[in-house]
C-alpha cells in the first residue's frame, strides 16, 4: 500500500502541472497534439520561443525565469494556419536560432537546434 501511494503522489503532481499528457510524447511540457516540436540538441539553453505571424507574435516562455529548454529537452507547440517565423532566445533575449515554419495537416514538423553555428535550426517532418 505504502508503495503505491509512493507512486501515486508524484503522478498526481505531473496532473496538476499540466505536462502530464505532454511528458507521453515530449521531453519537455508543451502540447501533446502539438504541430512542431523543438528539440534544443545543443549545448545552449533556450529561454524564449517566439512565433511570429504576420501581425501577431505569440512568446513561450517559463513562468519562473528559468530555461525553457535544456540541452536534450523538447518543447511541443500548436501552430496557427499559415506561414511564420519561430525565433529561440538565449537569457539575454538575443536570437539564437530562427526558421521559417508552416503548419503542415498531415505530419509533426520537428525542429532541431543543434547549436553548430549561429542560428542553425534543421526541419524534419514525420508522418
Amino acid at each position: 500500500m505504502k508503495k503505491i501511494i509512493m507512486l501515486t503522489i508524484p503522478a498526481l503532481f505531473l496532473l496538476l502541472s499540466g505536462c502530464a499528457l505532454a511528458a507521453v510524447w515530449l521531453d519537455g511540457c508543451g502540447s501533446p497534439d502539438a504541430d512542431l516540436v523543438v528539440v534544443n540538441d545543443s549545448d545552449w539553453d533556450v529561454y524564449s520561443i517566439v512565433l511570429e505571424y504576420g501581425d501577431s507574435t505569440e512568446t513561450v516562455q517559463a513562468a519562473s525565469g528559468d530555461a525553457l529548454l535544456e540541452p536534450g529537452q523538447s518543447y511541443g507547440l500548436e501552430l496557427e494556419a499559415g506561414e511564420g517565423w519561430l525565433t529561440l532566445l538565449d537569457r539575454a533575449q538575443r536570437t539564437i536560432g530562427r526558421s521559417r515554419v508552416t503548419r503542415r495537416e498531415d505530419c509533426r514538423q520537428v525542429l532541431t537546434f543543434d547549436g553548430a553555428s549561429e542560428g542553425s535550426l534543421s526541419l524534419e517532418e514525420r508522418r
